[in-house]
């Protein structure tokens, strides 16, 4: 599917060339698709290379993609007309009311100067701040990344002994995390960095997890457990001859520069560079879109993997083995896992009152309960209402995230429109009671349709 950018933008013309559809905005509104909103927080010298760069990226998702492109108010770029800012970008003043399913914190060449030494930097902790609740998932890279660390979670920089300037093998740290699935265990990244991150701060912060690394760069990809928040240490999104351009410009300008690590054939700058990160790039900005996209309306963000309360560990008499049980549970939600599912005949209508007593130690707000309506026990209104209050008692909740109808067929459909059920749940619904309505489906696929 197609980017949606502003007319007249610059980048469209060269994704074009690379046969990446993109379409300006005036067309993309008369589509009846459902795109992902992405703001780009650009801070790079050279606007217009790294819009091109980003979005040559994001356009390798079969999804649709709206565009903002944001500034901050108080810094006077140098290197990018102010025509051009002023026609496709807007201030963050401009965009704080929108609410986005991705934002990208884009490096800057700052890395010198201490974090509050960088005229933006307020507007930056402003703009990080607002991040957590107008923005699903955020992808910060290079220097970036070393501001967000540092803004969220006070890990230092510190400056290197020489360049880290190449491209650089980075080993994978966990194949089944989802937004490194389908990596190699070994893929390039370039970087183009004098600075890094305190990794032993890193370390101690229980809530990221470094999906690759290398020990020449350090932690290359570092996440939440969420993706709420992605740090990218190098520049995945580097053309094949931006180290190159970098190089010469140092180089010319009489700058003491080694050649980039791994990226001339045989260290020559005469010869033509290798583009080796390119796929593993594509990979990644696809698979973060993806995530995004699964984001339920009105923000529900369940975790991808649920946990099932029809089949836990029994002792010799049928019941719960409430020891076993409780540890699967407790280790499930330690893990991520933020979707409980029960219902009430499971486990032979002990389950709801168990899960409830489980979940009673955890934050209402940490997890998604799920639980369903027997519709082969009902034959009246009234026995649905008495069912529902009996299942919040049972699980000791004010509320019910997700509410089903236990397995549906067509029969039982019939049944839950003439006895007023449909329009009862959506009561609940309206009332809060329960936060989502649907059902669990028990019949052939002609039925469903």
């Amino acid at each position: 599917m197609p980017i949606n950018i502003l007319n007249g933008l610059p980048a469209k013309e060269i994704l074009e060339s690379e046969k990446i559809f993109a379409l300006e905005e005036d067309v993309a509104r008369k589509q009846d698709i459902r795109p992902l909103r992405i703001a780009i927080l650009n801070l790079m010298p050279k606007k217009i290379e790294t819009e091109t760069q980003i979005l040559r990226l994001i356009s390798k998702s079969p999804l649709q993609v709206d565009i903002d492109f944001m500034k901050v108010s108080n810094h006077v770029s140098k290197n990018t007309s102010a025509d051009h800012l002023l026609k496709f970008y807007d201030d963050f003043s401009m965009l704080k009311e929108n609410h986005y399913d991705g934002l990208i914190i884009t490096g800057a060449p700052v890395e010198h100067l201490e974090y509050e030494d960088v005229d933006y930097w307020q507007e930056l902790c402003t703009i990080m701040e607002w991040s957590k609740s107008h923005v699903y998932s955020t992808v910060h890279i290079c220097w970036g990344a070393q501001a967000g660390l540092y803004y969220h979670y006070g890990i230092q920089k510190h400056l290197l002994p020489h360049k880290v300037f190449g491209i650089f093998p980075q080993l994978l740290c966990d194949e089944y995390n989802f937004l490194t699935n389908g990596f190699d265990e070994v893929h390039m990244t370039p970087h183009s960095r004098h600075t890094a991150i305190d990794e032993e701060a890193l370390a101690e912060v229980k809530e990221l997890e470094v999906l690759s690394r290398s020990n020449t760069t350090g932690s290359n990809i570092i996440a939440t457990r969420d993706f709420r928040r992605i740090f990218i240490m190098g520049h995945l999104e580097y053309g094949k001859d931006t180290l190159a351009q970098e190089y010469f410009r140092d180089l010319n300008q009489g700058k003491e520069i080694q050649i980039p690590y791994n990226y001339f054939p045989e260290d020559d700058p005469s010869k033509e560079p290798l583009f080796k990160w390119r796929a593993h790039a594509n990979l990644l900005y696809r698979n973060w879109l993806n995530y995004e996209y699964r984001e339920m309306k009105h923000g529900y963000t369940p975790s991808l993997l649920g946990f099932g309360c029809m089949r836990f560990p029994t002792n010799k008499d049928g019941s719960i083995d409430e020891k076993q049980a409780t540890k699967m549970l407790d280790t499930a939600i330690a893990h991520g896992v933020t979707y409980i599912d029960t219902a009430f005949p499971y486990h032979h209508g002990d389950s709801e009152p168990f899960v409830g007593r489980v979940l009673k130690k955890y934050p209402r707000d940490s997890f998604y309960l799920t639980t369903k309506l027997p519709l082969w026990d009902l034959t009246s209104l009234d026995d649905a209402k008495v069912m529902f209050e009996k299942q919040l008692a049972r699980l000791d909740v004010d509320y019910v995230d997700f509410y089903l109808l236990h397995a549906l067929d067509k029969a039982k459909w019939e049944k839950a429109k003439q006895l007023g059920i449909v329009s009862y749940c959506e009561e609940l619904k309206q009332a809060g009671k329960i936060r989502n309505f649907g059902f669990s489906f028990h019949d052939s696929y002609e039925v469903f349709e």
